[in-house]
């Protein structure tokens, strides 16, 4: 035994290299085990493989595994029988399917692209997202877009019992949703406007005619806001939102712009005509020009680099009507008259289709008080006017 021992040691010593190669391989084996390995590029950058292999499906990181995986497989396979083949990318050992899904942050996606295209000799570096997917999931089914126009005089404010008298619905739904409820493929699928006959002030200032362009002989000649809310109803029967009996068949939302369509006009006008808010009327709204705000500031502050609270300048609520809020999404401007009930809802929801192709969800942001109440406000829908200004 202590001879076949010495014979060892011997030969060990004999034969330097073999004892180099076996304490190599050891070493190789001992990182493999620990995932601790780093594989270099031909750009000279080392890229640590258990700590990128948490950043989920992106493709130039597969490719750079891929490539690591190459290299150990040619440290365990003798050089005579490795044949190279220029076309291989080193992904087909790699399950897409075992990578988790979580997205790496930028910078790190840009310096994996990078180290990617130079370990394939690429000639030209990848400096944006080679892909983006602007599909999102979505919660709600259709939308109910909404911009009210009422009765109003020079002066007033939203404290006055303005009466509705244009009722303007662009209802919108998915062509693209999935089982997974993304979507990003908004669409108008039906229209739904009608004038408003006004019952406590039933003649319109010259204000609110210059204001909307709706003219005495439209209200004159239109129904009452009771037969209107009737005529609605059966228009959200007819697509489908609920049924007969007044139970939802779908998830839908109200759209509008500014809480004060639902939250002040609805609200007084079903006080002044003594009716109780239908059920379909209730609940929080999507404020779309809050909506637009926040995604936005989100996005100036990305482009520009910033973390957290920054001094970067974006629009006020205030200033983002619809003409500014077409802008600053960079879509054609504002199409038909601004004020007139149907076409401010139909470029609302211009709005709202160019918001769902950029993958922002789009969910309810407003809570609505359907109890609120006005001082002028009396019993059984009397509107006292020594209230009023």
């Amino acid at each position: 035994m202590v001879a076949s021992v010495g014979l060892s040691s011997s030969f060990l010593f004999s034969h330097p290299w073999w004892f180099l190669a076996l304490l190599g391989i050891l070493l190789v084996a001992f990182l493999i085990s620990r995932r601790h390995l780093r594989v270099s590029t031909s750009d000279g950058s080392r890229v640590h493989l258990k700590r990128e292999a948490r950043l989920g499906p992106f493709n130039p990181w597969r490719q750079l595994v891929g490539q690591g995986r190459e290299y150990l497989a040619r440290l365990r396979t003798p050089q005579s029988s490795i044949e190279k083949d220029p076309s291989s990318t080193g992904t087909s050992d790699l399950d897409p399917d075992e990578m988790p899904h979580r997205r790496p942050p930028r910078h790190i996606r840009k310096r994996l692209a990078a180290a990617a295209a130079a370990a394939a000799g690429a000639t030209t570096v990848v400096t944006e997202d080679i892909e983006k997917s602007t599909k999102s999931k979505q919660l709600f089914d259709m939308f109910l877009v909404l911009d009210i126009e009422g009765t109003c005089d020079q002066g007033s404010d939203l404290d006055f019992p303005n009466e509705i008298i244009e009722f303007p619905v662009c209802l919108l739904t998915w062509n693209d949703k999935g089982q997974d409820m993304s979507a990003s493929e908004l669409e108008v699928i039906d229209e739904f406007r009608s004038f408003v006959r006004p019952t406590w002030r039933p003649v319109l200032t010259d204000f609110c005619k210059d204001l909307t362009g709706i003219t005495q002989e439209q209200v004159d000649s239109a129904p009452t806001f009771p037969e209107v809310l009737a005529q609605f109803e059966a228009f959200i029967k007819k697509n489908g939102l609920i049924n007969d009996e007044g139970e939802p068949l779908v998830r839908f939302c109200w759209c509008t712009d500014g809480p004060f369509d639902i939250q002040n006009f609805i609200i007084k006008q079903c006080f002044i005509s003594k009716l109780p808010l239908p059920w379909w009327l209730k609940g929080n709204v999507l404020d779309v020009r809050t909506l637009v705000q926040h995604y936005v500031a989100k996005q100036t502050r990305s482009n520009h680099g910033h973390r957290g609270r920054s001094n970067v300048t974006v629009p006020s609520r205030r200033s983002l009507n619809i003409p500014a809020q077409l802008k600053v999404l960079e879509l054609q401007e504002f199409q038909g008259r601004q004020h007139s009930g149907i076409d401010d809802t139909r470029n609302i929801a211009r709005i709202l289709v160019e918001l769902g192709k950029r993958g922002v969800h789009l969910l309810p942001n407003t809570a609505i008080q359907p109890q609120r109440r006005w001082p002028w406000m009396g019993k059984r829908g009397r509107i006292l006017e020594e209230f009023l200004k």
